[in-house]
């Protein structure tokens, strides 16, 4: 079966998805009349609301048809926790994205209006989010021990780790005569 691309919003009010996907690598989201054809494999761009208002993450769906939640992220929830019961289903992150995927960029790339619910994004607006992604962190390739070493350091340190040099590095300069 065909894959769909999908855009779903999360009200960061309500839902603090950077911490959650700060400890977990995979979320149970809950299914809405706009998300009830939602597949696994099917990828998902969440676009996140003020203050960020842009795509910041793409995510594959790893299951459906969850009877509760099973991934406890309560924590995260900042309005009633009964709230998010019910049906929903698993995705899990592929990369955290920055670029230029603001609401405005998106509109002039196939989206059209706001990102008030969830639904299926055009060949168009894929394309445009393929070109303009950037990704702060590329996890699909990486094993579930280097995941959480990295998800568990600071900007700051990770930062760190990424520019920094290696000073036991050097050149090593041989003179051969060849034919």
């Amino acid at each position: 079966p065909k894959k769909d691309n999908w855009i779903i919003p999360c009200d960061y009010k309500q839902y603090d998805i950077i911490r959650a996907f700060a400890k977990h690598k995979e979320l149970d989201w809950h299914v809405t009349q706009q998300t009830k054809n939602i597949k696994s494999g099917d990828k998902v761009y969440i676009y996140v609301g003020k203050p960020f208002s842009r795509i910041m993450y793409e995510c594959e769906v790893v299951k459906t048809g969850l009877s509760s939640r099973e991934i406890d992220d309560l924590e995260f929830i900042r309005i009633q926790k009964d709230a998010w019961d019910g049906e929903s289903f698993r995705i899990r992150l592929i990369r955290k994205l920055d670029g230029l995927l603001s609401l405005e960029e998106l509109n002039d790339n196939g989206l059209s209006g706001n990102v008030m619910g969830a639904r299926k994004l055009s060949e168009e607006t894929v394309t445009y989010i393929g070109k303009n992604a950037k990704t702060s962190i590329i996890f699909k390739e990486l094993n579930h021990e280097e995941i959480n070493q990295l998800t568990s350091m600071s900007e700051t340190e990770l930062e760190g780790a990424l520019e920094a040099k290696d000073e036991s590095a050097g050149y090593i300069y041989k003179e051969t005569i060849s034919k």
